[in-house]
């Protein structure tokens, strides 16, 4: 290489992958092809060891090539194939381009010989996706055109109907603002929900961006930013390098500062790209649960609760903020955003909700079993007696939900711990005996 020209190191953490000049860099990625592992070329002009070596140097043969995984040429339609570069565009660049690097890519578990997650790149994964989260966003009576407010949904919430969080929610119950994230698995591939939004934002995605996303290669790490500052929020999002998803913290604690200083808080910042939303990061965790059920209450068209929620003792600011309309203009509801039809329930049948009665928050269980375990292990304080009641009662109604179920796979150890649970000498023994994690 030309020692006269300067070779900028494009894999530090200091320099975002995707803004990069003049031209984009294109990267080896290395696949297995039998017992040999060469680079795959992801891009049309890839750089580095070409093709013809390999095959020159007798590490592969020449039929070996048509085994590479697509290549992305950016001129082209993704039905095109490509997976060397042209002896014009070695000489031309490959003096010139900084040295590239060659990792490797981990296989997908469910279909082996293709990189993992690659499902997510599918058109299929997307739209199956964006309908989850329309039915998601429908069930908190909001469209997904809403902006004003948001919808936070801890993983603790997954499979609660939102209707019956309202009737059991109060300023005690309030999860955190650490509350574990919900989560979104596709394709034996699992990630967070907001990452999820993020990377489905995008209607294509390279190769080099699904590395960058399950985490192979030496990028600089691309993040789900919460441009509300709400952790659980399923709206405001935006994707981003993970150094300027850091940099927002300045942005909320100012918005926060200048609330409790009782200065005007702007709505936006003036520091990034995708501004940080000061009023609705200056809004209490607290504050901002209250405002989604007056949204839901609003989409439902009940009546104003008589009974509203008032500042708690502890409360950081000297008002509460949790009804519509507040003191901070961009915390709104637009009537054309609400969406007023119930949305039918994608179960094929009524399957019980399984929420603690023994947390001081709500918390809701995907499994019986789950439950189960839950209660045994995590509430020992809580007389036996009434811990064997609460798993009776659960026990009644999944019996009745799998008497009920149509087909479908009905696992025989929770049915047998539900025939033990309502016999009349069940006792805790029983209980323990079923050895629950």
């Amino acid at each position: 290489m030309n020692p006269s020209v300067p070779t900028p190191d494009i894999f530090t953490q200091q320099t975002p992958l995707y803004e990069l000049e003049p031209r984009p860099q294109k990267v080896c990625r290395q696949f297995s092809i039998g017992d040999v592992t060469i680079p795959t070329h992801r891009f049309g002009q890839s750089i580095g060891d070409s093709d013809s070596s390999l095959v020159s140097s007798g590490l592969i043969e020449p039929e070996d090539l048509d085994g590479l995984p697509p290549c992305e040429d950016p001129d082209q339609n993704d039905s095109k194939r490509k997976h060397s570069i042209s002896g014009y565009d070695r000489i031309n660049h490959s003096r010139l381009a900084p040295p590239l690097p060659i990792y490797d890519v981990r296989s997908s578990v469910k279909t082996p010989g293709e990189p993992k997650a690659h499902e997510w790149r599918t058109a299929a994964a997307r739209m199956k996706f964006q309908a989850a989260d329309c039915y998601r966003l429908a069930q908190w009576g909001v469209k997904k055109t809403h902006r004003g407010t948001c919808v936070l949904v801890p993983e603790d919430w997954r499979n609660l109907d939102p209707m019956l969080l309202r009737n059991l929610f109060d300023l005690e119950s309030c999860p955190s603002g650490q509350a574990r994230r919900l989560r979104y698995h596709y394709a034996n591939h699992g990630t967070a929900y907001a990452r999820a939004l993020a990377w489905f934002a995008k209607p294509k995605r390279s190769g080099v961006e699904l590395d960058n996303f399950v985490g192979d290669g030496p990028y600089q790490q691309m993040e789900a930013s919460h441009t509300c500052h709400h952790d659980a929020c399923i709206i405001h999002i935006t994707y981003e390098a993970a150094h300027i998803n850091h940099d927002r913290k300045k942005c909320c604690l100012r918005a926060r500062r200048l609330r409790q200083e009782g200065e005007d808080v702007p709505e936006h910042c003036d520091d990034h790209n995708s501004p940080c939303l000061l009023q609705h990061a200056a809004l209490a965790t607290n504050e901002v649960y209250s405002i989604q059920f007056d949204v839901l209450r609003q989409a439902r068209r009940l009546p104003t609760d008589l009974n509203p929620f008032r500042r708690p003792r502890r409360h950081q600011f000297s008002t509460f903020e949790g009804y519509l309309p507040c003191r901070f203009t961009a915390v709104k509801v637009h009537p054309d955003d609400l969406e007023f039809d119930c949305p039918v329930s994608r179960r094929k049948s009524c399957k019980p909700d399984l929420f603690c009665k023994f947390c001081k928050r709500i918390r809701a269980f995907d499994s019986l079993a789950g439950f189960w375990g839950h209660v045994v292990h995590k509430h020992d304080g809580i007389e036996i007696p009434k811990r064997l009641e609460e798993i009776r009662r659960t026990a009644t109604e999944w019996r009745i939900y799998s008497e009920q179920q149509e087909g479908g796979k009905k696992g025989q150890s929770t049915l047998k711990r539900i025939e033990q649970a309502l016999r009349a000498d069940f006792d805790w023994e029983i209980v323990l005996a079923w050895e629950l994690r």
